[in-house]
Protein backbone atom coordinates (compact mmCIF):
# COMPACT_ATOMS: atom_id res chain seq x y z
CA UNK A 1 0.00 0.00 0.00
CA UNK A 2 2.72 2.41 1.12
CA UNK A 3 4.70 1.64 -2.57
CA UNK A 4 1.35 2.23 -4.30
CA UNK A 5 0.46 5.34 -2.17
CA UNK A 6 4.60 6.99 -3.66
CA UNK A 7 3.97 5.90 -6.91
CA UNK A 8 0.63 8.14 -6.87
CA UNK A 9 2.34 10.68 -5.18
CA UNK A 10 5.01 11.03 -8.24
CA UNK A 11 2.97 10.42 -11.00
CA UNK A 12 0.82 13.69 -9.47
CA UNK A 13 3.88 15.88 -8.84
CA UNK A 14 5.51 14.82 -12.17
CA UNK A 15 2.32 15.76 -13.75
CA UNK A 16 1.42 19.02 -11.39
CA UNK A 17 3.31 21.73 -13.56
CA UNK A 18 1.49 20.76 -16.84
CA UNK A 19 -1.86 20.95 -14.52
CA UNK A 20 -0.95 24.50 -13.49
CA UNK A 21 -0.01 25.84 -16.75
CA UNK A 22 -2.92 24.69 -19.16
CA UNK A 23 -1.85 24.82 -22.42
CA UNK A 24 1.58 25.74 -21.93
CA UNK A 25 4.15 24.79 -24.63
CA UNK A 26 7.26 25.01 -22.49
CA UNK A 27 7.03 23.07 -19.25
CA UNK A 28 10.06 24.33 -17.73
CA UNK A 29 8.93 27.71 -17.65
CA UNK A 30 6.05 26.75 -16.07
CA UNK A 31 8.23 24.56 -13.54
CA UNK A 32 10.41 27.55 -13.20
CA UNK A 33 7.67 30.64 -12.63
CA UNK A 34 5.74 27.97 -10.58
CA UNK A 35 9.15 28.42 -8.61
CA UNK A 36 9.24 31.48 -8.23
CA UNK A 37 11.44 32.65 -10.90
CA UNK A 38 10.13 36.08 -11.75
CA UNK A 39 11.46 36.50 -15.52
CA UNK A 40 9.81 33.26 -15.74
CA UNK A 41 6.50 33.86 -14.30
CA UNK A 42 6.22 36.84 -17.13
CA UNK A 43 7.14 34.80 -19.97
CA UNK A 44 4.36 32.65 -18.72
CA UNK A 45 1.98 35.81 -18.51
CA UNK A 46 3.45 36.91 -21.93
CA UNK A 47 2.31 33.53 -23.55
CA UNK A 48 -1.09 33.58 -21.75
CA UNK A 49 -1.61 37.09 -23.02
CA UNK A 50 -0.91 37.03 -26.11
CA UNK A 51 -1.85 33.14 -27.26
CA UNK A 52 1.44 32.45 -28.41
CA UNK A 53 2.68 28.92 -26.71
CA UNK A 54 -0.29 28.88 -24.12
CA UNK A 55 -3.89 30.00 -25.32
CA UNK A 56 -5.12 32.70 -24.73
CA UNK A 57 -6.18 33.28 -20.97
CA UNK A 58 -6.64 36.89 -19.63
CA UNK A 59 -7.00 35.59 -16.27
CA UNK A 60 -4.11 33.36 -16.01
CA UNK A 61 -2.09 36.17 -17.69
CA UNK A 62 -2.93 38.38 -15.08
CA UNK A 63 -1.96 36.12 -12.15
CA UNK A 64 1.48 35.33 -13.71
CA UNK A 65 2.40 39.02 -14.37
CA UNK A 66 1.15 40.06 -11.72
CA UNK A 67 3.51 37.55 -9.44
CA UNK A 68 6.43 39.00 -11.45
CA UNK A 69 5.70 42.28 -11.07
CA UNK A 70 5.08 42.06 -6.95
CA UNK A 71 8.79 40.58 -7.30
CA UNK A 72 9.71 44.08 -8.91
CA UNK A 73 10.10 42.27 -11.97
CA UNK A 74 10.01 45.81 -14.43
CA UNK A 75 8.16 44.23 -17.31
CA UNK A 76 5.79 42.58 -14.98
CA UNK A 77 5.11 46.29 -13.64
CA UNK A 78 4.45 47.53 -17.02
CA UNK A 79 2.48 44.89 -18.29
CA UNK A 80 0.69 45.45 -15.19
CA UNK A 81 -0.17 48.91 -15.95
CA UNK A 82 -1.38 48.18 -19.53
CA UNK A 83 -3.64 45.42 -18.07
CA UNK A 84 -5.41 48.00 -16.13
CA UNK A 85 -4.81 50.96 -18.79
CA UNK A 86 -6.49 48.81 -21.12
CA UNK A 87 -8.95 46.75 -19.59
CA UNK A 88 -7.75 43.13 -21.09
CA UNK A 89 -9.29 40.55 -18.66
CA UNK A 90 -10.32 43.42 -15.79
CA UNK A 91 -12.07 45.75 -15.68
CA UNK A 92 -10.56 48.96 -16.84
CA UNK A 93 -9.03 50.62 -13.90
CA UNK A 94 -7.01 54.30 -14.51
CA UNK A 95 -6.05 54.40 -10.99
CA UNK A 96 -3.92 50.92 -11.20
CA UNK A 97 -3.01 51.77 -14.31
CA UNK A 98 -1.18 54.50 -13.16
CA UNK A 99 -0.12 53.03 -10.03
CA UNK A 100 1.84 50.03 -11.91
CA UNK A 101 3.22 52.50 -14.85
CA UNK A 102 4.70 54.96 -11.95
CA UNK A 103 6.47 52.22 -10.27
CA UNK A 104 8.49 51.54 -13.30
CA UNK A 105 8.36 55.31 -14.35
CA UNK A 106 10.17 55.70 -11.50
CA UNK A 107 12.71 53.27 -11.91
CA UNK A 108 13.18 54.57 -15.65
CA UNK A 109 11.21 52.80 -17.95
CA UNK A 110 10.19 55.31 -20.84
CA UNK A 111 7.02 53.24 -21.97
CA UNK A 112 5.22 53.56 -18.56
CA UNK A 113 6.60 57.25 -18.67
CA UNK A 114 5.11 57.92 -21.51
CA UNK A 115 1.57 56.05 -20.53
CA UNK A 116 1.64 58.57 -17.78
CA UNK A 117 2.07 61.45 -19.95
CA UNK A 118 -0.76 60.15 -22.13
CA UNK A 119 -2.71 60.11 -18.74
CA UNK A 120 -2.14 63.65 -18.01
CA UNK A 121 -2.42 64.96 -21.23
CA UNK A 122 -6.12 63.44 -21.75
CA UNK A 123 -7.50 63.27 -17.73
CA UNK A 124 -7.54 59.96 -17.85
CA UNK A 125 -8.08 58.84 -14.60
CA UNK A 126 -6.09 62.16 -13.51
CA UNK A 127 -6.93 65.41 -13.43
CA UNK A 128 -5.90 66.64 -16.74
CA UNK A 129 -2.90 68.66 -16.19
CA UNK A 130 -0.16 69.53 -19.15
CA UNK A 131 2.82 70.46 -16.97
CA UNK A 132 3.07 66.80 -15.41
CA UNK A 133 2.12 65.81 -19.04
CA UNK A 134 5.27 67.23 -20.53
CA UNK A 135 7.33 66.57 -17.39
CA UNK A 136 6.56 62.72 -18.29
CA UNK A 137 6.98 62.82 -22.33
CA UNK A 138 10.28 64.37 -21.58
CA UNK A 139 11.33 61.81 -19.30
CA UNK A 140 10.55 59.15 -22.08
CA UNK A 141 11.69 61.54 -25.13
CA UNK A 142 15.38 61.79 -23.60
CA UNK A 143 15.54 57.99 -23.72
CA UNK A 144 13.62 58.13 -27.43
CA UNK A 145 10.34 57.03 -26.63
CA UNK A 146 8.09 57.96 -30.23
CA UNK A 147 5.42 58.56 -28.81
CA UNK A 148 6.57 61.07 -26.33
CA UNK A 149 9.06 63.18 -29.21
CA UNK A 150 5.63 62.80 -31.05
CA UNK A 151 3.46 63.75 -28.08
CA UNK A 152 5.53 67.16 -27.05
CA UNK A 153 5.82 68.31 -30.67
CA UNK A 154 2.18 68.12 -30.67
CA UNK A 155 2.10 70.19 -27.60
CA UNK A 156 4.45 72.75 -28.80
CA UNK A 157 2.36 73.22 -31.94
CA UNK A 158 -0.57 73.56 -29.96
CA UNK A 159 0.82 75.33 -27.26
CA UNK A 160 -0.91 73.10 -24.49
CA UNK A 161 0.58 73.59 -20.87
CA UNK A 162 3.51 75.80 -22.91
CA UNK A 163 4.09 78.94 -24.74
CA UNK A 164 3.33 77.76 -28.56
CA UNK A 165 7.03 77.27 -30.04
CA UNK A 166 7.01 76.26 -33.68
CA UNK A 167 10.90 75.54 -33.44
CA UNK A 168 10.50 72.91 -30.53
CA UNK A 169 7.91 71.38 -32.41
CA UNK A 170 9.90 71.29 -35.42
CA UNK A 171 12.69 69.97 -32.72
CA UNK A 172 10.61 66.94 -31.60
CA UNK A 173 9.15 66.14 -35.00
CA UNK A 174 12.53 65.81 -36.68
CA UNK A 175 13.56 63.69 -33.82
CA UNK A 176 10.86 61.71 -34.81
CA UNK A 177 11.45 61.25 -37.48
CA UNK A 178 15.18 60.20 -37.21
CA UNK A 179 13.49 57.24 -35.41
CA UNK A 180 11.82 56.20 -38.83
CA UNK A 181 8.19 57.82 -38.18
CA UNK A 182 6.67 59.34 -41.19
CA UNK A 183 4.30 61.36 -39.93
CA UNK A 184 6.84 63.14 -37.76
CA UNK A 185 8.84 63.27 -41.43
CA UNK A 186 6.40 64.84 -42.84
CA UNK A 187 5.71 67.78 -40.51
CA UNK A 188 9.31 68.55 -40.27
CA UNK A 189 9.33 68.77 -44.00
CA UNK A 190 6.00 71.10 -43.64
CA UNK A 191 8.09 73.10 -41.07
CA UNK A 192 11.17 73.53 -43.57
CA UNK A 193 8.66 74.32 -46.32
CA UNK A 194 7.13 77.10 -44.19
CA UNK A 195 10.80 78.32 -43.50
CA UNK A 196 10.31 77.40 -39.24
CA UNK A 197 14.14 77.78 -37.25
Amino acid sequence: MKNLLLIFLFSFSSLGFAINCPGVANDEVCKQAWQGDARAQITLGYSYYFGEGAPQDYDQAKMWIEKSAEQKELAGQVMMGEIYYSGNGVPQNYHQAKGWFEKAAKRGEPYSQSKIGIMYLTGQGVKQDYVQARKWFEKAAIQGNATALGKLSVMYYQGLGVKQDLSKSKFFAGELCDKGDQKGCDLYRRFNEDGVP
